[in-house]
């Protein structure tokens, strides 16, 4: 290296490093903020207006976009119409399933017992894939 900067036996050139620049498209969300930021620009939105679209305060909005927390049970079914997808992973067992229906509708633990006539422990013990001596999620469904 030569001592004002340069490379030794080359002249001194500016040299400009250029990559592409990523956009919008580029971006494959992995958590529901990103989702959400994704989203919002896309439809060329401000915070305030992506929050009036969901029912939400801007705060709240602003909160969930941020990653600082996560949006109430009851929420994720209009954000789901926001985002015209679901953003959560593919359910593959039972107690995934039965979360993801749950989320989707926007039931509380208590409202989807309610639903299918268990006490709302027994739901969460479902969910986390805890056995049940009272019934289990499979004679409910079926309706027996």
């Amino acid at each position: 290296m030569h001592p004002d900067g340069g490379v030794a036996l080359l002249p001194h050139v500016p040299i400009t490093i250029k990559i592409k620049k990523s956009t919008l498209f580029d971006l494959v969300p992995r958590t529901l903020a990103e989702h959400l930021w994704k989203q919002r620009r896309m439809l060329i939105l401000t915070q305030e207006e992506a929050a009036g679209r969901i029912g939400v305060n801007t705060e709240t909005y602003q909160h969930w976009e941020k990653g600082y927390t996560e949006p109430e049970i009851e929420s994720v079914p209009a954000i789901v119409r926001f985002l015209g997808y679901d953003p959560f992973p593919p359910a593959k067992t039972l107690p995934e399933r039965m979360l993801a229906k749950r989320r989707v509708i926007g039931w509380t633990f208590k409202g989807a017992a309610g639903q299918f006539g268990v006490h709302r422990k027994t739901w969460k013990a479902w969910e986390r894939g805890e056995p049940s001596l009272k019934r289990s999620p499979w004679t409910v469904w079926k309706g027996s």
